[in-house]
């Protein structure tokens, strides 16, 4: 069984209470679920330069490695495959993530991503990220 490294992206706008997540197109392998932008980790590249390259293909936002807090490791066994992941944080982007690969991109907050078909482990990320109020 071989391993895939990839990249999440975790953009949550705090105001709102909302994280952005990317429909995979259904032409695509596990199209129709919902996942974290994000991506396979390049050779020569680090997980942190990765996730910003696949953001700006992704999406085309520009990130800087140093606004990237690691959040989480995982790994996902599928019937040919492993996939570790490495979930990161973003901090801070510069403008306003649009589809670039064709994929639909929505803004949910924890209540309705319960309804949604995601990704495995898509929901166990969104209950670690801790709002202010939530905090005290």
């Amino acid at each position: 069984m071989s391993t895939i490294k990839a990249t999440a992206a975790v953009l949550t706008d705090y105001s709102s209470k909302k994280t952005l997540l990317s429909l995979r197109p259904h032409n695509k392998p596990l199209g129709g679920f919902w996942e974290f932008p994000g991506g396979k980790i390049e050779y020569g590249e680090t997980p942190k330069d990765a996730l910003c390259r696949e953001c700006y293909e992704e999406l085309g936002i520009l990130i800087s490695p140093k606004d990237l807090l690691f959040l989480k490791e995982i790994d996902i066994l599928y019937s040919k495959n492993k996939v570790n992941i490495l979930f990161f944080q973003v901090m801070r982007w510069d403008q306003r993530p649009q589809p670039k690969e064709g994929q639909k991109l929505a803004w949910h907050t924890k209540e309705t991503v319960k309804n949604l078909k995601t990704l495995p482990r898509v929901k166990e990320i969104l209950n670690a990220i801790q709002f202010e109020e939530e905090k005290l």
